[in-house]
């Protein structure tokens, strides 16, 4: 309504300048959530193979200890913290052996320890980007004893589990939430890089957003999101003009101060519905707003979905520990029982104290 009004333009350029920044925010946190989970791994593995093998040196003693008659209760306590501490990592189940001796398998059928501790490997990687994938190479999978092991699927040998949920959200979760945010950053892009919509644009030339300052090639969309800026010709901040918002991105010098056909052309442009070309949400047409409160509903309902997930696995863990803490001793319980004992002892001692003195005082009469 005012494209004379130079406040106006620079907030349209502070709001595109907004988005693109929010857009880097977010693609940011996602690799910073890949990074921690690399490191999470890294953490874990190192957990493990320090665990198996105190678990080797212990199993040995309780059977060499064992056999010569001597007590070996103390080793098999410590024998079996070390074995908790694995359980978190990745469900497995502990076979009896002879001797005394156990045996660690994963739930998926990896041997984890059997007379001798498996070694596993990991490599972590110090800068994890948007590109950088386990399929392609890029990060370290899990190994065991030098033989590369599924990190993935029903099937995998270590399913379940911190590691594998690690594994899951570095290698599938936070992909597909950077994929779609790309998709996102694309669609916004290709809307205003069409040299149909600005005139004063070349075949090639970068739009109203730029794909770190160059046009966006659709084989680069992978990280599109990290990459996304306002174009720095309509940027104040950035050196530009903010009149080029009103007559063309690529223009010399300032136009008609009447002229609104590029700014009605920007907006219907924005609100024109359009079926993106990649991600989750492509294949249905939508606004620019439009599209971007959908990857905010679908990210929504996929963490109400995860949070009712975790209240019904969170009841089911308390309802399992109650029925293994009915099935063992309450150290809390016998304690309280044995101070009422004691109290209990003090008493009576007390009272057959005072009798035998009124007997002793009865005697001396």
């Amino acid at each position: 309504s005012r494209p004379d009004a130079s406040v106006r333009l620079a907030a349209v350029a502070d709001a595109g300048r907004g988005v693109a920044g929010e857009m880097r925010r977010i693609s940011d946190e996602i690799q910073s959530v890949r990074r921690n989970a690399d490191a999470a791994i890294a953490q874990d593995v190192e957990t493990l193979n320090v665990s198996l093998g105190l678990i080797e040196d212990l199993d040995s003693q309780i059977f060499r200890l064992g056999r010569g008659g001597r007590d070996v209760t103390g080793l098999i306590d410590q024998r079996q913290a070390a074995v908790d501490r694995i359980a978190p990592i990745v469900p497995i189940r502990e076979v009896a052996r002879d001797g005394g001796r156990i045996a660690l398998f994963t739930t998926g059928g990896a041997v984890l320890f059997d007379g001798r501790a498996g070694e596993l490997g990991f490599i972590p990687h110090p800068a994890i980007e948007p590109d950088l994938t386990l399929a392609g190479g890029d990060l370290s999978g899990l190994t065991l004893n030098g033989v590369a092991l599924r990190t993935e699927g029903d099937y995998a040998p270590m399913r379940g589990g911190r590691l594998a949920a690690q594994f899951d959200l570095r290698d599938r979760i936070a992909p597909e939430a950077q994929a779609a945010l790309d998709g996102v950053a694309r669609d916004l892009v290709e809307r205003l890089q069409d040299p149909t919509l600005d005139a004063t644009l070349a075949p090639g030339d970068a739009g109203l957003f730029t794909d770190g300052g160059f046009a966006f090639a659709p084989a680069d969309e992978i990280g599109l999101s990290a990459r996304i800026e306002l174009n720095a010709r309509v940027d104040p901040a950035a050196g530009g003009a903010a009149w080029r918002l009103r007559d063309g991105i690529g223009a010399a010098a300032p136009g008609d101060e009447g002229a609104s056909g590029l700014l009605q052309a920007i907006a219907d442009r924005l609100a024109e519905a359009r079926a993106p070309v990649s991600g989750p949400l492509a294949g249905v047409s939508r606004s620019a707003a439009g599209l971007a409160a959908e990857l905010l509903s679908n990210v929504s309902a996929g963490r109400q979905a995860q949070e009712r997930l975790a209240t019904v696995d969170g009841a089911r863990r308390d309802a399992l520990r109650e029925q293994e803490l009915r099935g063992g001793v309450d150290t809390d319980e016998e304690m309280r029982r044995l101070l009422l004992l004691e109290q209990a002892y003090a008493a009576n001692s007390r009272v057959i104290q005072t009798l035998d003195e009124l007997m002793q005082s009865l005697l001396r009469i």
